[in-house]
C-alpha cells in the first residue's frame, strides 16, 4: 500500500460499536487506498478489539494502549501513529462524509504546505461552520484559531509537522496542562509552521452522539474542564503555551490578553439561555450534579472581576507587568477596549 495522503484518526474508549461503525462507514464507501484509517483503542474494557479486529481491510491500523492514558494523551498518540500526509481528526460519534473525500484529497495535493485545515460540520445541536479563509501570517493563524476551535472532529494537520513538533511530549507533562484538547496545543504550534485553513465545506454529521465519558473530563485535581474553575485553569496554561511559540512579544501579549477575555466568555456561558442543558445531555448524570452544584452560586459579574483578576496575575507572571500598565500602548488600548464589550 502506497503512503495515503489522508488519515482519518479516531480515538477511542469503551466506545467499540462506536469506533466500528466509524471504522466501516468510511471503508465500506471508499475504495480507493489513498486513506487510511487509524483507530487509537485507549485500553477499552468492553468488546472494542473484537469488533475492531473482524475488520478485513489493510487500510486499517488498529493500536491499542497497554494502559487507559487519558482522552487527551490517546488523541495525540492517534496523530503519530498516522503515516498519511495530512492526518484528519474525528470523534467516534461522528462520520465523515464520504462525499467531502475527493475534495480534502485535491485539496491537500494541491496545497501541500498547508499546515492546519479546519471544516465544520453538522452536530446534533448545532451547525459548525467556518469562513473560507486563508492565513499565511501566524499571528494571524493565531488569532483566527489558536485555543479558540475545541471541537476536535474536522480539525486536520500535517502529520510530519505535527510529529517535529508534538513528538517529545510525554504523558507526564500532557497530563498537567492539556485536559481533552492536545489538538489545541498542537494547531497553536502548527500556525507557526505554514499555512492555516478555514473552509466553509461541510465535512461530516453526528450520527451516534452520545454523552461524554467521565474520564475524558476530569482533571486530576477533581475539576472538569468545561466548569468556569477548569476554563480559569486553562487560561494559564494556554497564556503559557502562547508564550513559548517564535512571535513577537506583541503578539504573545495580545494573545494573552485575548485568552483572557475568551475565557470570560466561556466561564460564563452558563449564564446564557439554554447552555446549561446542552451541558446536561452531553455529560453523565454524575458530572452534571457536581457542574451544577459548584454553579448554583455564582454571580455573572463576580465572576468576570475573578477573571480579570486572575488573567492580570498571569499577565503580570509572563510579562512583568498587569495589563494596563505595560509600555506598550497597543496593548492597552487591545484591553481597555475589550473591557468595554463586557
Amino acid at each position: 500500500m502506497k503512503k495515503p495522503v489522508l488519515s482519518i484518526c479516531i480515538p477511542t474508549y469503551n466506545r467499540g460499536e462506536f469506533a466500528y461503525a466509524a471504522a466501516k462507514h468510511l471503508l465500506d464507501n471508499w475504495a480507493g487506498d489513498e486513506i487510511e484509517v487509524v483507530i487509537s483503542d485507549n485500553n477499552s474494557e468492553d468488546n472494542t478489539q473484537q469488533l475492531i479486529e473482524s475488520i478485513k481491510d489493510c487500510r486499517l491500523k488498529y493500536y491499542r494502549n497497554e494502559e487507559n492514558l487519558g482522552a487527551a494523551f490517546n488523541t495525540h498518540l492517534s496523530f503519530l501513529r498516522a503515516t498519511g500526509e495530512y492526518a484528519y481528526l474525528t470523534s467516534d460519534e461522528d462520520d465523515l462524509d464520504i462525499k467531502q473525500i475527493p475534495y480534502l484529497l485535491d485539496f491537500f495535493k494541491n496545497n501541500p504546505n498547508v499546515s492546519v485545515f479546519v471544516g465544520g460540520g453538522d452536530l446534533t445541536y448545532t451547525q459548525k461552520r467556518f469562513p473560507d479563509a486563508v492565513y499565511t501570517n501566524a499571528f494571524e493563524a493565531l488569532k483566527a484559531i489558536a485555543f479558540k476551535t475545541r471541537y476536535m472532529t474536522g480539525i486536520i494537520m500535517n502529520q510530519r509537522l505535527y510529529t517535529e513538533e508534538m513528538q517529545h511530549i510525554g504523558f507526564k507533562e500532557s497530563a498537567e496542562v492539556w485536559d481533552a484538547y492536545s489538538f489545541m496545543y498542537a494547531m497553536a504550534r502548527l500556525c507557526c509552521r505554514g499555512a492555516v485553513v478555514t473552509s466553509s465545506h461541510l465535512l461530516f454529521s453526528q450520527p451516534r452522539l452520545t454523552m461524554t465519558d467521565v474520564s475524558n473530563n476530569a482533571r486530576k485535581d477533581g475539576i472538569y474542564y468545561y466548569e468556569p474553575e477548569g476554563r480559569i485553569n486553562q487560561m494559564y496554561t494556554w497564556s503559557k503555551a502562547i508564550c513559548g511559540l517564535d512571535i513577537s512579544d506583541y503578539e504573545k501579549a495580545y494573545m494573552v490578553v485575548k485568552i483572557i477575555f475568551d475565557t470570560v466568555e466561556l466561564a460564563t456561558r452558563l449564564f446564557n439561555t439554554g447552555y446549561v442543558e446542552e451541558v446536561r445531555k452531553t455529560v453523565p448524570a454524575s458530572d452534571f450534579d457536581i457542574y451544577q452544584r459548584r454553579i448554583s452560586s455564582l454571580n455573572r459579574k463576580e465572576l468576570t472581576d475573578r477573571i480579570l483578576h486572575k488573567g492580570n496575575v498571569v499577565f503580570a507572571e509572563l510579562f512583568g507587568t498587569v495589563v494596563d500598565q505595560i509600555e506598550d500602548c497597543r496593548i492597552v488600548e487591545y484591553y481597555k477596549d475589550r473591557l468595554k464589550e463586557l
